[in-house]
């Protein structure tokens, strides 16, 4: 990611986004109603699907190793317990994180590792 503010999140070589899943290999605009995600209970188990699903699509065959999932930038957004044990039941190393750190950690991570990122980037 290449720029993050209030309600916009740059994808270097993909584009701009309000909310985005990152994977291994690209970025696609995150739809919360597509999953019915709302503030409470927050990011769903099928949230994660949404993120492997994209990396299937991808020219990369590498699965995710680690996901991060953002709270927000006044980590307004809540991540539901049943999605960190989903996600770790896939094998993936799960990190929960305010917007900005969960940026910070994607890009840290992204250089060595097959990570993807459920990033919110308003409250």
């Amino acid at each position: 990611m290449t720029r993050l503010a209030w309600g916009v999140v740059d994808v270097e070589g993909v584009g701009r986004f309000k909310d985005v899943i990152l994977c291994p290999g690209g970025a696609t605009a995150w739809d919360w109603g597509v999953t019915g995600t709302r503030h409470s209970p927050g990011i769903q188990p099928s949230d994660v699907d949404q993120a492997v699903a994209a990396t299937r699509t991808e020219t990369t065959a590498a699965g995710i190793e680690v996901i991060v999932l953002s709270r927000g930038m006044e980590s307004r957004l809540g991540v539901h317990e049943d999605t960190v044990r989903y996600a770790e039941s896939l094998g993936m190393e799960v990190h929960v994180a305010p917007t900005e750190d969960a940026v910070a950690l994607y890009n840290e991570v992204a250089a060595t590792r097959a990570v993807a990122a459920l990033i919110h980037s308003t409250c």
